[in-house]
């Protein structure tokens, strides 16, 4: 379902939310299933791409978008193995990095918060506010060739397949009346705030292709 993200021709990216609004019709309840990107039937996502910021993407997704979020063994080392057996590559054999930058996401960390949250963290405390947030299906906000928009209760997903050497461009996604122009949402992953427009829209601007996770909650 995401190899639209791999490719390198943004006319692909309208596959993405149209497997998901399948998955979304033909299943009873979305919620109950297993959320991943990497399996050890398929090969693993480095081995489509070295792009750094389509990998975060696709993990960023995988983490919060509905289901339970399964991550294979390796994913975070950035393993690039391609068609079994080559993609069940050895954890012990790969030292463990704990610096790597998809190794930094799943962690999620942000710095400039008091306490460092990991993706876990983060989502344990999004549900602790709001037992309702893992019943609730994503909403797709806005799509187009480049961008698409998640909406899951409080927490905004903002993915890109321009990736790290796109350029820099400003999406203006309709919220839909989902929140009232001047509601604050803050950029879990990079920090910084941004209002809804007077016009009821969500304007933001995309960096080499980087993934945006915003909430209206602060969790310090």
């Amino acid at each position: 379902m995401v190899s639209a993200f791999y490719s390198s021709e943004t006319t692909q990216m309208p596959a993405f939310p149209q497997a998901i609004s399948q998955i979304s019709s033909n299943c009873i309840d979305p919620t109950l299933l297993g959320t991943f990107t990497e399996t050890h039937d398929v090969p693993r996502m480095a081995h489509y791409t070295n792009d750094l910021s389509l990998l975060r993407s696709v993990s960023t997704w995988n983490i919060l978008y509905d289901g339970i979020p399964v991550v294979y063994q390796g994913q975070e080392q950035r393993f690039r193995g391609g068609d079994d057996p080559y993609n069940r590559e050895a954890v012990w054999l790969s030292g463990y990095a704990t610096d790597g930058p998809l190794y930094v996401l799943f962690k999620f960390i942000n710095s400039s918060s008091p306490i460092h949250l990991t993706d876990v963290d983060f989502r344990q405390q999004v549900i602790a506010k709001d037992s309702a947030y893992v019943t609730t299906l994503s909403q797709v906000l806005f799509t187009d060739f480049e961008t698409v928009a998640f909406l899951k209760k409080e927490v905004l997903m903002v993915l890109s397949n321009t990736g790290q050497n796109g350029q820099k461009y400003t999406v203006t996604i309709p919220m839909k009346g989902a929140f009232q122009s001047g509601t604050e949402f803050t950029d879990i992953i990079g920090c910084g705030k941004v209002k809804v427009a007077s016009t009821g829209d969500f304007v933001t601007t995309i960096v080499q292709g980087m993934p945006q996770v915003r909430s209206i909650r602060s969790y310090n």
